[in-house]
């Protein structure tokens, strides 16, 4: 049976697009988080709650980028359920801060997250950084405050009313979900594999 709300227990992919008019849709950073909660949720509320958490995120991420790079919305696929939750569009692209070009498509900021199991942890890469923000592939310190700052939301659980709340963390098929807690900004930038549409870090 297909449903139409997240239950106690699921876990759903949260993918954040975005990039450059010139590059096309490059910025596929995805997120798992894990439902607890008795009271099953709906597919709007999903969709809402995530918007809400991928807009503060993105605004923390903002002033490092140039405002060459955009983003544009959301999709959240149940994971558990195997099923496509929605997607959430920005009325109109929103860009970066920085009045400068962006620096070569395939360098990205770095996030870690471990996880205490051996050869098992969170990667993320965020495009877009200005190039006046990284030299000789150091991130400038402004960059590295957002940087942390992405990280600080990153390990933050989404809470709302009625006990509702979405933890991030690593999903492995066939094999238990682990939650995040730890992020670590890294100050040598790092390089982003291109992928396939709909494939992220």
């Amino acid at each position: 049976m297909v449903l139409d709300h997240q239950v106690d227990g699921d876990v759903c992919r949260l993918t954040m697009y975005g990039g450059m008019p010139q590059a096309g849709e490059e910025w596929n950073m995805v997120f798992y988080l894990v439902y607890d909660s008795i009271i099953s949720q709906d597919d709007l509320e999903t969709l809402n709650d995530f918007a809400v958490w991928a807009g503060a995120l993105w605004e923390v991420w903002r002033p490092a980028c140039s405002m060459a790079f955009n983003w544009k919305g959301i999709r959240v696929y149940n994971m558990t359920q195997d099923r496509p939750v929605g997607e959430d569009a920005a009325p109109s692209p929103i860009p970066g801060q920085h009045e400068t070009e962006c620096s070569a498509t395939q360098i990205a900021a770095l996030a870690l997250a471990p996880t205490g199991e051996k050869r098992v942890r969170g990667r993320k890469y965020l495009p877009g950084i200005s190039e006046v923000l990284i030299a000789y592939s150091v991130l400038h310190n402004n960059a590295m405050v957002a940087l942390t700052n992405v990280c600080a939301k990153w390990i933050t659980p989404i809470k709302r009313a009625l006990d509702n709340i979405w933890y991030p963390g690593l999903y492995r098929k066939l094999k238990p979900f682990i939650e995040i807690t730890v992020a670590i900004a890294k100050s040598i930038a790092g390089i982003q594999r291109r992928r396939r549409p709909g494939q992220g870090a």
